[in-house]
């Protein structure tokens, strides 16, 4: 075995004994970029990363499936003047994954001010589908539509209630002593999300592909509306009128409380995960930090990662160990296209967050490193694994 190769296995098991030094750490990005143009190097380093693994019991993931992490909010300052998505990898990966995914890519960025090396790729926008924007439609009592975005202002008037119209928002605001009945429904497409605020000042976000129905004014002892899809509340506490969210087979009440409920006809339950105070889920007590999952007539509650859960609301999509489903199915909500699988679903899990303002392309050329193909025939994406 020559010098070289000597000198990498030692720097292959400095970095994943995590004892290198920064110059080490340059040293050994100079020999994978090197590899990269070298396939008997190329396969050396490789070959003696699996043994290693062998040796200290490192977990072995799919090395070109596992490209999960975070994708940054801000593009990366370059010569090139590109966009660029970056990839955090979680520390339980760092040592496995990284070393061979710069194997295969070849690009590494290292700040020292950073725990975790990050690795980049240039993203293209191949398939250019937009990313969804403020809209929807105002089904009015009477039956009339308003279309309903981020441009222009609109002003209503419906009974005692006035309703304003601008940037992504809807407000209304009303004499809560009137007594009308009449009920409006606000509803995204897919590709579209709005902002509601109600006659008792609750605050609504709506996800993509939802709807809630609710009392122009609220009248009743009971503030009630319903919903399907998504949407995240900020409820206006009223302990002498309570304030209760029906959807499917599950009654949700506010004891002073923001949630986030999930109730896509295409997933398994309705989930309703508590961010502050409190809920009672089909009489079921929920504390901050909870997830109540409902399924058919059973109920479980577990602790819940709520910035998972909100994260649509704050502009990114939030992935957590998701299957490639799962993804896709969220991608398509957004995107307001038709997933279309040629073969099987592949079998790859995805984490990291990533903001929804990127179009599409971005976030493909990312599922592509893992070894996925697509194509776009209108709005149809086809997957071939």
């Amino acid at each position: 075995m020559s010098d070289k190769q000597y000198r990498i296995q030692y720097l292959l098991e400095a970095y994943a004994n995590r004892t290198h030094t920064h110059e080490e750490l340059d040293e050994l990005f100079s020999y994978i970029r090197e590899a990269k143009n070298d396939e008997s190097l190329y396969a050396f380093m490789k070959e003696y990363y699996y043994r290693m693994q062998l040796v200290s019991g490192l977990q072995e993931p799919d090395w070109e499936r596992m490209f999960s992490g975070i994708v940054s909010q801000s593009a990366l300052e370059n010569t090139l003047h590109r966009k660029k998505i970056r990839f955090y990898f979680p520390i339980r990966y760092a040592a496995a994954v990284i070393v061979l995914i710069a194997l295969s890519i070849g690009i590494y960025l290292y700040n020292e001010k950073q725990v975790k090396p990050k690795a980049v790729i240039a993203a293209s926008s191949v398939i250019d589908v937009a990313p969804g924007t403020n809209k929807a439609v105002l089904t009015l009592a009477d039956g009339s539509l308003v279309q309903l975005d981020s441009a222009g202002q609109k002003q209503l008037k419906q009974g005692s209630a006035s309703i304003q119209q601008f940037g992504g928002k809807l407000l209304y605001e009303a004499d809560n002593e009137s007594n009308s009945t009449a009920y409006n429904t606000l509803s995204t497409p897919r590709g579209g999300q709005y902002h509601l605020v109600l006659s008792d000042g609750t605050q609504v976000w709506l996800n993509a592909a939802s709807s809630i129905k609710y009392p122009v004014v609220f009248t009743d002892k009971k503030r009630e509306v319903s919903i399907t899809g998504e949407a995240y509340f900020e409820v206006k506490h009223d302990a002498e009128h309570p304030f209760i969210v029906r959807t499917g087979n599950q009654i949700t009440e506010d004891i002073g409380t923001a949630f986030d409920i999930d109730s896509y006809a295409d997933e398994a339950g309705i989930k309703t995960t508590l961010v502050e105070g409190a809920v009672q889920v089909n009489d079921r007590l929920l504390h901050p930090g909870q997830q109540a999952l409902v399924t058919g007539g059973s109920i479980k509650i577990s602790e819940a990662n709520t910035e998972e859960a909100t994260a649509w609301k704050n502009g990114l999509f939030y992935f957590e160990n998701n299957d490639f489903a799962s993804v896709m199915k969220t991608l398509s909500r957004w995107y307001d296209i038709d997933v279309v699988y040629k073969d099987n679903i592949p079998k790859r899990r995805f984490e990291g967050k990533v903001p929804r303002s990127y179009n599409l392309g971005d976030l493909l050329e990312v599922l592509k490193a893992s070894d996925i193909h697509f194509s776009l025939e209108g709005k149809k994406l086809i997957v071939e694994p």
